[in-house]
């Protein structure tokens, strides 16, 4: 895999490369098509720069636990989290008594989640565009800035692992244009490619509103939805 380091000795984020939000199809790239290692890309300064307010921390957790129960009827609780950075909705879910299995890939994302107090056992450290399978069910897959961070090609078996672990998925991604291009997002596609993706698997669309998706952040644009599932509400 493709060694990267993004980050000066001064911490600065070299990672932004201009205004070619397709430069990882782009031949003419120099690391166009590459497959990057998580540890060389994602380091601890990354984590320590790329945090979250607490405000949309707490929002965040309480607009899923609110959209769960107008969708179901039932209280939340249990959440996959797939992609959890360096933990901060974890431990809000887990602050929230929500049995919460969140997945890691970087080490330093992992280290950072540990230091915040989350135990080893809510967190496993594995690499999203690889299969995993907990043998289990929960009400929720939440999978937020994650999606734009794993090279297309791995994009059908990150949804194959949400839709494996939850009838019911929070997501967000990357649209082009929405920022300038970065290292970190290689997979920026726009939403007509990841609803096809879910209708494939079988998957029906709902969108937030912006009005509640700006209070946290835009982390959570689009709920997907098991077409089999018989929901109390729709939105």
């Amino acid at each position: 895999m493709k060694h990267v380091e993004i980050f000066d000795e001064k911490g600065q984020d070299n990672g932004w490369i201009g205004n070619n939000q397709f430069w990882w199809f782009d031949i003419n790239y120099k690391d166009s098509f590459e497959l990057f290692d998580l540890d060389s890309f994602y380091s601890e300064t990354y984590f320590s720069n790329d945090h979250v307010g607490d405000n949309a921390i707490k929002n965040y957790v309480s607009y899923v636990k609110e959209y769960y129960k107008h969708l179901t009827g039932k209280e939340l609780s249990s959440v996959f989290e797939a992609g959890c950075a360096g933990g901060w909705f974890t431990k809000e879910f887990i602050k929230n008594d929500i049995d919460i299995i969140a997945i890691e890939g970087s080490k330093c994302g992992y280290d950072a989640s540990l230091s915040k107090g989350i135990p080893s056992n809510r967190i496993i450290r594995h690499d999203l565009r690889r299969e995993i399978q907990l043998n289990r069910k929960f009400d929720i897959a939440c999978c937020t800035e994650v999606a734009e961070h794993v090279e297309t090609p791995f994009s059908s078996q990150l949804i194959k692992t949400l839709t494996d672990h939850s009838d019911i998925i929070w997501f967000s991604f990357e649209e082009p244009g929405t920022n300038m291009a970065h290292y970190h997002h290689p997979n920026e596609q726009p939403a007509k490619f990841w609803i096809n993706l879910f209708d494939f698997y079988g998957y029906k669309c709902l969108q937030i509103p912006d009005s509640v998706a700006i209070t946290y952040d835009w982390r959570g644009r689009y709920i997907f939805y098991n077409k089999n599932l018989q929901l109390s509400n729709i939105l």
